[in-house]
């Protein structure tokens, strides 16, 4: 894209001035979550690189006027560090050698990390996510070239919508890199190793062994290597505050008593050079889990690690159904159409998300649910362990109803065999929770339709049902699901 007027145009859509008279703070981030997307974001960086090398008079004349009218929309939001309109505005200032307005900005050109070329410490929250890090590295790095020498094209720009590189591709951006005489910044490069699939055909691999470039031999290196491997990952639980909060964070007492999240290591002997394999869950929860970010962008960092990608995103993910959080889940449906395999963190989001109190976000988890089925890579009995052991555990806001909605929908969608192996494997630890009889009736109800329509599968016999007790709904339901388990 080298089109000056459609740079103006990303400029203005990603960074967004005064919506209206709202309160500040929600204002702002609101403002700040807007509808972003990879493919606006990626259009940006590399017609913004393009443009300025192509024309860079032109590029001026079309984006000045557009700075200058969103003015502090382009500053950043004071309190969000996640927030990527900062670090656009000062590339975008950058591109078009506009004095920058926050005093951070100038300091970046004085103070740098020897090694990267970037600032010595980036203007960024540490609540900020290695994910989202990566977006606002990127950002800054293609800034800062502006301003000390431009490249004419960046490598990482993605060739799938899943945020996935191509390998011919690359190895095409990485030669004429080096047939033209100049070496890709760090951070592009990093960006489009980590967008690399897992299998590397044979023939890409032999040409880049021939690289003699810096990015040509760290591009044969990493293929030589397997590229990035799966990291450790390991199921834990987090406890929430401990005592009382009388501050005026309303988060604070919306926590949950207990979270699960999963930790990440680097495989041993493996070096983290990238810092993605690396996630330490919290001593002691001090937020609902709202992203410090835009989790709908981080499935692109790594488009074959959806694991890792999880593993981020599973604090927003369980705050759907433990804080009564909007919008997280949406990020499984990227999930599964990414590469990879699935752990311990993907299969607790999915529970997560059945459970979720909006359904949008039900609607997302029911949608990754089918998706991954479908392509033979999802764990049904896994999901619905974890959806029996929440609730059990009493680590969601429990209401069958939603997770009886949300494999409603997986069934209405032509899967009722799916949706019967994930409530079987669930209903065990879920018949034991206390506060699982309302809406009980209803599931089981579902369940035998479920189990009929899937063709009656030989089921193991599932003990928790008998013990159902009384004259209700939800004994009559139980008993003739036992029944119909039992005939088998």
């Amino acid at each position: 894209m080298r089109s000056d007027s459609e740079v103006a145009h990303l400029i203005a859509a990603l960074c967004p001035g005064d919506r209206g008279a709202v309160d500040g703070g929600m204002r702002q981030a609101a403002s700040c979550a807007g509808d972003v997307t990879v493919a606006d974001l990626e259009r940006l960086l590399d017609g913004l690189v393009r443009a300025a090398a192509w024309d860079p008079v032109a590029l001026r004349r079309a984006v000045a006027p557009v700075v200058q009218s969103l003015g502090p929309a382009l500053d950043g939001h004071q309190g969000i560090g996640a927030c990527l309109h900062g670090p656009i505005g000062f590339m975008v200032r950058a591109a078009i050698g506009a004095p920058q307005a926050m005093p951070w900005r100038p300091a970046l050109y004085r103070t740098r990390d020897k090694a990267t070329g970037l600032p010595a410490s980036l203007p960024v929250d540490s609540a900020v996510g290695t994910l989202q890090r990566w977006w606002i590295q990127r950002i800054v790095e293609v800034g800062i070239r502006f301003v000390d020498g431009p490249v004419p094209a960046l490598l990482a720009t993605p060739t799938d919508p899943s945020g996935a590189i191509d390998p011919a591709v690359l190895l095409d951006r990485i030669a004429a890199a080096e047939r033209d005489g100049w070496e890709p910044p760090r951070y592009d490069l990093g960006q489009a190793l980590l967008r690399l699939p897992r299998d590397v055909p044979a023939p890409v691999a032999g040409q880049a062994s021939k690289l003699e470039s810096p990015a040509g031999r760290a591009l044969a290196a990493w293929i030589a290597g397997g590229g990035l491997p799966d990291p450790v990952a390991t199921r834990l639980a987090v406890l929430g505050p401990l005592g009382r909060y009388d501050g005026p964070n309303w988060d604070y007492r919306r926590l949950p008593s207990r979270r699960m999240l999963v930790d990440l290591a680097p495989p041993p002997g493996y070096e983290d050079e990238h810092q993605v394999l690396t996630l330490a869950a919290p001593a002691r929860l001090t937020g609902t889990g709202r992203p410090h970010g835009y989790p709908v962008l981080w499935t692109a960092v790594l488009p074959a690690h959806r694991e890792v990608v999880a593993a981020h995103a599973l604090g927003a993910v369980a705050a759907a159904a433990d804080a009564d959080e909007r919008g997280a889940a949406p990020i499984l449906t990227q999930l599964a159409r990414a590469a990879g395999p699935l752990g311990p963190a993907a299969h607790l989001a999915l529970a997560y998300a059945s459970a979720a109190r909006h359904g949008t976000d039900r609607t997302a988890a029911a949608d990754a649910i089918r998706a991954l089925d479908a392509s033979g890579e999802l764990d049904a009995a896994t999901v619905g362990n974890e959806i029996g052991e929440l609730a059990a555990d009493h680590l969601i806001k429990l209401k069958v109803n939603r997770i009886a909605g949300t494999l409603g929908a997986v069934s209405a969608a032509g899967a009722p065999a799916l949706a019967w192996r994930v409530v079987a494997a669930a209903l065990p630890r879920l018949l034991t929770a206390r506060d699982a009889r309302a809406g009980l009736a209803d599931l089981l109800d579902l369940a035998i339709r479920w189990y009929i329509a899937a063709g009656a599968p030989p089921t193991r016999p599932i003990p928790e049902l008998a013990r159902l007790s009384g004259g209700g709904r939800t004994a009559a339901a139980g008993r003739a699901l036992a029944a119909a388990i039992g005939t088998r």
